[in-house]
């Protein structure tokens, strides 16, 4: 197959993923989210000090993932039922081995989140009172799609109780913002008897307590909130999406261990290690680097990977 067949049969298993991911999203309940693509970063030619000259556009359309507040919840309460997305949250540093060619190489992947100092002495005040089960953050901070936001799985240290948290750009002002950790612990504190009612004036926040950590019976539309400010705000969810992305990952390959190699179309800055293509890595290793430190390139591996076989899937069908 030449190069450009290849870039055209690239391009089509991304679109049957982005499909996919809309017709979850329909599933879960989701009502007012709408997938473009399966990082959260498009459009990718806004993002400032970043060469892309040598990145291929994947996706022409010039539009941002767009999600409430209560849709993610539901999102996170599905994956929090996932095993395979629930080990790859609990890594929060690991060694990654992979080949190219007859080359071996090796790396260690942290997070990007735990040992980021930015986010070090909020991230500090949240863990002292709550252990955190699992979650993805989502940031962009770039007009016009400002995003920070933060998805979680928390147990109070106090009561023992457990809760779903979905904070998306919450804000006592009008700008933009980059408290997510401490506007979480508001909501959190605020439900668990802790603290009084945060008064936000942007974005949104929703908690929901899990009375026992079975996600599967949380399932449903009528998610009952303990916690409930801007639920229908639509946003953009920037890295959040990937949480869809690990969900397909799962739902539909039952081989984790299967090895696929890196396409240059693949290739997507700025967040994660910059793989190249004719690296060969597991599913499992990708789903790690995705949720680990929030990989745009595994993100996109997993996404041509899970589309080919929805596609093969669907041409059975057919036949």
């Amino acid at each position: 197959m030449d190069t450009h067949s290849k870039h055209i049969l690239d391009r089509e298993c991304l679109q049957r993923f982005v499909q996919e991911m809309n017709r979850k999203a329909e599933l879960l309940g989701m009502r007012s989210t709408t997938f473009y693509d399966p990082v959260g970063i498009q459009p990718i030619l806004q993002i400032p000090n970043i060469d892309l000259s040598g990145y291929p556009k994947v996706f022409s359309i010039n539009k941002a993932n767009t999600m409430t507040a209560i849709d993610a919840l539901r999102m996170l309460i599905y994956a929090s039922g996932v095993q395979h997305i629930n080990d790859a949250w609990n890594i929060r540093s690991f060694t990654l081995i992979w080949r190219n060619g007859s080359t071996f190489k090796t790396t260690t992947i942290n997070s990007s989140v735990y040992n980021s100092s930015t986010y070090q002495s909020s991230i500090n005040a949240l863990l002292n009172s709550y252990d955190i089960l699992g979650g993805k953050t989502g940031t962009w901070g770039f007009s016009p799609y400002y995003a920070y936001h933060l998805d979680f799985i928390a147990r109070s240290k106090s009561s023992g109780k457990v809760y779903a948290v979905v904070d998306m750009s919450t804000s006592t002002t009008n700008s933009a913002s980059d408290n997510r950790f401490i506007d979480a612990k508001k909501a959190l504190d605020y439900v668990d008897a802790n603290g009084s009612n945060p008064i936000f004036s942007k974005g949104g926040c929703v908690v929901a307590e899990l009375p026992s950590f079975t996600p599967s019976l949380f399932n449903r539309a009528d998610i009952t909130l303990a916690y409930d400010y801007g639920k229908t705000t639509g946003l953009h969810p920037a890295s959040t999406s990937k949480i869809m992305t690990a969900i397909l990952l799962c739902d539909n390959v039952l081989d984790l261990n299967q090895k696929v190699t890196v396409h240059e179309g693949d290739r997507l800055p700025p967040s994660g290690y910059n793989f190249v293509a004719g690296d060969v890595l597991t599913l499992r290793d990708l789903l790690q680097c995705m949720v680990t430190e929030s990989s745009n390139t595994s993100a996109m591996v997993i996404a041509r990977i899970v589309g080919s076989v929805l596609l093969e899937r669907d041409n059975k069908i057919l036949s």
